[in-house]
């Protein structure tokens, strides 16, 4: 079985990390909350796309947990909500960010407290955010994000992740067609080749050629019309994203070609499971950018109903990623619990034997 424990702190690159849901309402905020309870570091950042931590989601209307915040910990809301907790967390600035038109400000905890913060929701802003928080001092930044076309895995700063799943992506067979598919994108290994290329560019025997466009949506004709009847063909380099109407057009002419497909992000690949699957079956494929997966969280409960029995969902996704640390917080919380209670009870005994 695979460890419970994520020794995050000791991560390498781990300055920034993601913490992604394979779906809405997959119980991240449940998980971070956990994390930052079980792991807590000297001085962390805490950072939401939006806002998280309200009584009920401002969407669907569910029912949403607060946040925990340790001691010593950065986090930005709104002006309002850190006056409501004034006595418990010192204000250090004002924000250059702006979440439904009102003003963010950065603040840090003074003492532990469950509280709503509030985010800016667009990839650079997060980033700009963690790092003006890490020059305040903070030694590792927790972002709560979401699996999307302006998900925080694009950004080149981000090297680790968390995935957070539940019944909510859907049944059973989807939730492991969902995680295949991401935890292959992990796994696509690094080539820096292109890295001053702004455009799509393709690496004959003999020259390079950077074509006059970035994206291949709606270009898609004009790539094909470059490689076409080319036999020396070595590496194709797409900065942009590959969606499946795209990779429809794309796929007959590719797979009769024999190079290297070469991506600014792994995560630039939006293709649904099967045309994935079809495509790293017969593409070699690299990004500029790999990002770790620490592990996978399981949450067997569904906010629609759909739940799926805890046991069988955690034990089958071990079973299918063996290589992949995956657990569910519920099953970490009764573990250390247990660690807790036998080592009370030891230091009861050694108490006992040094008062006879």
């Amino acid at each position: 079985m695979n460890q419970v424990i994520f020794p995050v702190e000791k991560e390498k690159n781990s300055e920034i990390i993601a913490i992604i849901g394979l779906s809405k309402n997959s119980g991240k905020t449940s998980f971070l909350n956990w994390l930052n309870n079980t792991f807590p570091a000297d001085e962390r950042g805490i950072i939401t796309t939006g806002r998280d931590g309200e009584d009920f989601d401002l969407v669907g209307g569910n029912k949403k947990p607060k946040v925990y915040i340790p001691a010593n910990t950065f986090f930005s809301t709104f002006a309002h909500i850190a006056q409501s907790n004034s006595p418990f967390i010192k204000i250090i600035r004002k924000l250059p960010f702006q979440t439904g038109g009102k003003t963010l400000w950065l603040v840090k905890s003074l003492v532990a407290l469950n509280t709503e913060i509030v985010g800016p929701s667009s990839v650079n802003d997060q980033i700009e955010l963690s790092e003006i928080i890490l020059a305040e001092g903070a030694e590792q930044i927790l972002i709560d994000g979401s699996l999307d076309r302006k998900s925080i895995l694009l950004s080149p700063k981000i090297k680790n992740f968390f995935l957070v799943v539940s019944p909510e992506v859907g049944s059973k067979s989807v939730i492991f067609n969902e995680l295949s598919r991401v935890v292959e994108l992990s796994k696509i290994p690094l080539q820096k080749n292109f890295n001053d290329k702004s455009n799509i560019t393709i690496q004959y025997d003999n020259h390079i050629e950077e074509l006059d466009f970035a994206s291949l949506y709606g270009n898609e004709k004009k790539l094909l019309n470059k490689i076409i009847n080319q036999k020396n063909i070595n590496k194709i380099y797409i900065p942009g994203a590959i969606t499946d109407k795209s990779w429809k057009i794309i796929k007959a002419t590719f797979l009769n070609f024999n190079f290297d497909l070469i991506l600014k992000n792994a995560f630039n690949i939006h293709l649904n499971f099967h045309n994935f699957e079809n495509m790293k079956k017969n593409i070699k494929l690299y990004t500029q950018h790999p990002i770790k997966l620490l592990g996978i969280v399981v949450n067997s409960f569904a906010v629609n109903g759909e739940h799926i029995d805890c046991d069988d969902l955690r034990n089958s996704i071990r079973f299918k990623f063996p290589d992949v640390k995956v657990f569910d917080i519920t099953e970490a919380s009764v573990k250390i619990g247990k660690r807790k209670k036998i080592f009370a009870t030891n230091a009861r005994i050694k108490k006992k034997k040094r008062e006879k």
